[in-house]
């Protein structure tokens, strides 16, 4: 009896063993879906490939991708079919639901909007272009609308995570901070000694300094100029105080500086900008070439 007893004991061990040996084989051999990014960090403008491998044959999926920025979130998210292979690439493959539709490789990241429960009003726009968009995309089992996906009630897991980062400044920019004479602005240098082709930047009625896009020129090769004029620092508060001879001061100044390029410099503006840009190519000889 004893034996017997025994026998079933290193019986029922061998069985629990093979069992535990069995589960943990299967459990490496099976696929995880991993969500990656090629290349993790690259500059605004620059062309990011996202993949989701692992993923059981035509699974759907939620792809959500968001970001805080001055104290607000942003998101987007798409919805896909996976592929036979259990594969998705946003290149390549049509969002059915979500902030976009249809193919669009970078449309997680054009389609990000204030997330549900955001003021009113809110648009995406870099505060300080010398640190990154920090991304977090995510990746969830079945389609998920973009308000579900942000409700109280949402508790699902991501499958798999991962961070992008996006610059609006290559390595080696180097950012000055104006006061000359009346003159005030931010100033981006590219890499190098230089000379580069000078471009002064402007926006429009909202005011202040918006840095963002001459970081960006500077990181094409362009000694860009960001150009406030009124309400920041010392300026006018308002608009109706702004006098053209300031305009005409700052291109007078950029295209005496060395490490500017001969030959005139450029004007960009918008809005408020895009008219001073033009007056500005009126009354300065200095400004030979404009994009509003």
């Amino acid at each position: 009896m004893l034996t017997l007893l025994n026998s079933c004991r290193s019986s029922c061990a061998s069985f629990r063993l093979f069992y535990i040996s069995t589960m943990r084989m299967s459990s490496k051999g099976r696929a995880h879906p991993e969500i990656s990014a090629s290349p993790v960090e690259a500059l605004i403008d620059e062309k990011i490939v996202l993949q989701v491998k692992g993923l059981a044959k035509n699974q759907r999926i939620t792809v959500q991708a968001s970001l805080t920025e001055g104290g607000h979130k942003y998101a987007s998210c798409a919805c896909f079919l996976a592929s036979e292979n259990g594969e998705v690439s946003l290149s390549t493959d049509p969002s059915l639901q979500g902030t976009y539709t249809g193919v669009s490789d970078m449309g997680l990241f054009w389609s990000m909007e204030p997330a549900p429960g955001q003021k009113m009003g809110l648009r995406l726009m870099k505060n300080d272009p010398m640190t990154p968009y920090e991304v977090q995309v995510s990746v969830f089992h079945d389609y998920h609308s973009f308000q579900d996906l942000f409700s109280e009630g949402f508790s699902i897991d991501p499958l798999s995570t991962l961070v992008v980062k996006r610059s609006y400044v290559a390595k080696g920019v180097q950012k000055r901070r104006i006061k000359e004479g009346r003159l005030r602005g931010a100033l981006f240098l590219p890499a190098g000694p230089g000379p580069f082709a000078g471009i002064i930047d402007m926006f429009g009625t909202v005011g202040g300094l918006t840095e963002y896009r001459s970081a960006m020129l500077a990181s094409r090769g362009f000694a860009a100029l960001a150009l406030p004029y009124f309400r920041y620092d010392d300026l006018p508060h308002n608009l109706e105080d702004i006098e053209l001879e300031y305009f005409l001061e700052a291109a007078d100044w950029l295209s005496s500086q060395s490490f500017v390029t001969d030959g005139g410099i450029g004007v960009i503006g918008v809005s408020k900008g895009g008219e001073l840009a033009l007056m500005m190519g009126a009354y300065s000889p200095k400004a030979s070439f404009f994009h509003i």
